[in-house]
């Protein structure tokens, strides 16, 4: 799978393709150096997305971190460029804090709002695995899956 070609580690940001589809970020800074990683992995993960009309689920970790003007400015360009009848599906891992709270809404509201796209901000990890894999049964129901054909045939 292209997916897992893409993996990458370092002490500031991760990528990992997990088994049951989910594309998972981990930050542990928002500096210019980890948002450029983030950027070049989803960039990669673009024209195998559009090729395959792909559900994309993507889990964030994102405790302890403050979004950027430049994540922000990034994050909301990177977003517009991803065709608009691509489904995505995004869990915001935070801690309970409520000016994060409040900083990632505003982050979020300056986001473009698309039928397709759904984002949503959660305190556990299994609370948002959970609404992760709703949002899988919902769009493969309609007709999108998380993964070509033939790699959803195998699962």
């Amino acid at each position: 799978m292209i997916f897992t070609t893409l993996e990458q580690e370092t002490s500031t940001f991760s990528y990992h393709f997990r088994q049951d589809g989910i594309h998972e970020f981990l930050f542990h800074a928002v500096t210019p150096v980890e948002v450029n990683q983030w950027i070049d992995t989803t960039q990669h993960m673009k024209p195998f997305v559009i090729e395959h009309q792909l559900h994309v689920r993507a889990l964030y970790h994102m405790a302890h971190v403050w979004p950027t003007p430049y994540a922000i400015r990034n994050a909301t360009e990177t977003i517009r460029q991803l065709p608009k009848t691509i489904p995505t599906s995004t869990a915001l891992l935070l801690d309970d804090s409520n000016i994060l709270i409040t900083l990632v809404q505003m982050f979020l509201r300056q986001m473009p709002v698309r039928a397709m796209q759904s984002r949503r901000i959660f305190f556990q990890e299994d609370s948002a695995i959970q609404w992760l894999e709703e949002r899988r049964l919902q769009l493969e129901a309609q007709g999108y899956w998380d993964l070509p054909r033939e790699e959803v045939q195998r699962r």
